[in-house]
Formats: C-alpha cells, structure tokens, sequence
C-alpha cells in the first residue's frame, strides 16, 4: 500500500495539486502513467533484447555458412578420394593382368630350356681374363676353354650326342 501512495505522490496530476479528479480517477490516471512507464522500460529492453536476438541470429547464420563451405569442400574431396580409389583398383587390375603376362611369357620362354646338373665348372680369373693373359702358363687347361666348350665337353662325357656350333651351345 505504501508504494502506491508513493506512486501516487509522484504521479503529475497529484504533484499540480489539482484535486478536482475524483480519487478513483486519480488512482485510475496514476496507474496508467505509471503503467505506461514500466511498458516504456520493457518494450526498450525487448527492443533491446531482439536487437541482441538479431546479432546472435547473424553470427549462427555466418557460422553455418562457413560450416556449408566446409561441407561443400569436403563432398568434392570425397568424390574426389571415390575417382582415386577406382582408378588406383583399375591399375591394380591391369598391373596384375600385366604380371599374369610376363609370367606366361617367361614360362614360354624356359620350355625349350637345357637344364644341367652335376657340371662343375671353372672360370678364368678377372685378373687374367684383364691382363689378356690368353696362354695361361700357370692356368689349369679347364680355365682356358669356354663355358660352351666346357658343357659340350660335360655331354660328351655323359655319351650325349652333342654339336658345337657358333653362337650357342
């Protein structure tokens, strides 16, 4: 009750002594003055609070954006990582078909290949091969022929028809 007596004390209409209002309309008028007041401060702070409100709202709307950029780059890097994998599983691919290939061939290649075992062989020094030393008095006589000389010697002791030609045993 003492805050409405004070209200009323500072209200302007009580403040002009002008007492020909009756009470009611007094109260009625000091209430509204007052009333308006405190809906001046409040629609300030709500003017105030959405403005604050606003400030927020374009700060999340920058940071979403950025977020989008980010999203954006990181879908064209995946798409891009997706392109990679397929052309690195391609190679592969070819790489092994290409394997496959130079193993055939090589398997093509040995077919008519001359496999000796047991041949003990010997072979000039890289000293005297070097030095030109073609008479090798020192040299055991194996040292002095050729490999092809020393296999077509190695069958001929085993009794297998065998005969030299030039450029290959």
């Amino acid at each position: 009750m003492e805050d409405i007596a004070k209200d009323l004390r500072t209200c302007g209409d009580c403040q002009q002594g002008s007492f020909t209002l009756s009470l009611p309309k007094i109260i009625f008028s000091c209430f509204f003055g007052l009333l308006e007041k405190k809906m001046l401060v409040t629609t300030k702070n709500l003017v105030e609070e959405l403005e604050e409100i606003k400030k927020s709202l374009n700060f999340m709307l920058e940071e979403i954006s950025k977020v989008v950029k980010q999203q954006v780059n990181l879908m064209s890097l995946m798409e891009e990582v997706h392109e990679l994998r397929a052309t690195v599983k391609q190679r592969d691919q070819k790489i092994q078909l290409l394997e496959q290939r130079i193993d055939d061939l090589e398997q093509c290649s040995r077919a008519d290949d001359f496999i000796i075992t047991g041949m003990e062989t010997k072979h000039r020094s890289y000293a005297r091969t070097t030095a030109g030393d073609q008479q090798g008095e020192d040299s055991p006589p194996e040292e002095l022929h050729t490999l092809e000389q020393q296999v077509v010697q190695f069958m001929k002791s085993k009794r297998y028809s065998w005969e030299n030609q030039s450029g290959g045993a």
